[in-house]
């Protein structure tokens, strides 16, 4: 088979089709997909034997063409995918192509086909509530009792997961500024893990992705429901491929400003101050009045600083504890 790259002609359709189903009819929206035959062999001479195409889609760009990503295989050299996603203008959907012949022999996959607009980040961070010494990570509670919802809880960035890994901790937001004073240019929810690596909502993927937004220089500010936000020391330069590791974890100096992160239980790992229930940005009598009314509830839970899914006297201590504590995020 010839390694020639298949390159992907993108051209997006609002098309709307009737599938019968009995007496009921869907409405679909589709994409339509198309890229170069394929006509050499490995050796380049004209290819005769029968020619496949293995058709591979994800919702996000880091991904690698396989079989939980496999999408359909045919014979012609466009296809058009119906799927009702396709009108959210939230989901992104990304291709690739792989040629195969008779005999299995496969080209190299096609360049990625789909919407080029996006950057990638890779970024690590600690939440002080759930952290572990022993473990030297976050605990994992709430994943693996099934309270994690869907939906992420941050109303301008509401990404919706198929399902929950429970080798997660909890939902996370990322803002990108470019100043320090300035609005979030873009803002999406993610997962994170652990260790303390932010992952798209499969749990796996941590080379993660912002669309809508160019290549250039960004502050990272990372949030969560109740723990204090903080935000990187220097922009980040973020491409679309190829991220290199922000760890906020690794030292004080990595974060803006002064005195918005901890040191987690004098483990040297730095993270974020838990006990920000209202997320107002600081620790104070209001959140622990939030961990107080919620005291002896379990589930998913803003006054569950500890994130173990009981609000009880540890995360009232936690609270307390943090008193005073701010953001050094403008």
């Amino acid at each position: 088979m010839t390694k020639l790259i298949i390159k992907l002609f993108f051209a997006v359709y609002i098309i709307f089709v009737l599938i019968n189903a009995g007496s009921t009819a869907q409405v679909l929206p589709s994409l339509t997909i198309e890229w170069d035959e394929v006509t050499l062999d490995t050796l380049d001479n004209p290819e005769t034997e029968p020619l496949w195409y293995w058709i591979y889609c994800s919702t996000w760009p880091q991904f690698t063409p396989g079989e939980d990503n496999f999408l359909a295989v045919t014979a012609e050299t466009s296809y058009e995918h119906f799927d009702a996603r396709h009108a959210d203008p939230s989901v992104n959907f990304f291709y690739y192509v792989i040629a195969v012949d008779l005999w299995g022999n496969r080209s190299a996959p096609s360049d990625l086909g789909g919407n080029y607009n996006f950057i990638l980040a890779s970024i690590k961070t600690q939440l002080q509530g759930p952290f572990l010494s022993a473990e030297a990570g976050m605990r994992k509670d709430l994943a693996q009792k099934g309270v994690v919802p869907l939906v992420a809880p941050y109303p301008l960035a509401a990404r919706v997961a198929v399902s929950v890994p429970d080798s997660v901790v909890d939902w996370i937001l990322l803002e990108l500024k470019t100043t320090p004073q300035g609005a979030a240019v873009a803002q999406q929810s993610f997962f994170i893990k652990p260790d303390g690596r932010i992952s798209e909502p499969d749990g796996r993927t941590t080379e993660i992705a912002f669309y809508n937004i160019p290549v250039g220089n960004y502050y990272v500010t990372v949030r969560h429901r109740n723990h204090i936000g903080a935000m990187s020391a220097i922009p980040v330069t973020l491409y679309t491929s190829d991220p290199v590791l922000y760890d906020f974890t690794a030292a004080e100096s990595n974060y803006y400003g002064t005195g918005g992160c901890v040191n987690i239980n004098g483990s040297g790992i730095w993270g974020l101050w838990a006990g920000d229930t209202d997320q107002t940005g600081t620790v104070d009598e209001a959140d622990g009045g939030v961990v107080w009314n919620l005291r002896n509830n379990t589930g998913y839970l803003n006054g569950d600083t500890d994130m173990n899914g009981v609000v009880n006297a540890r995360d009232r201590n936690l609270v307390y504890g943090n008193r005073g504590k701010t953001s050094g995020t403008p």
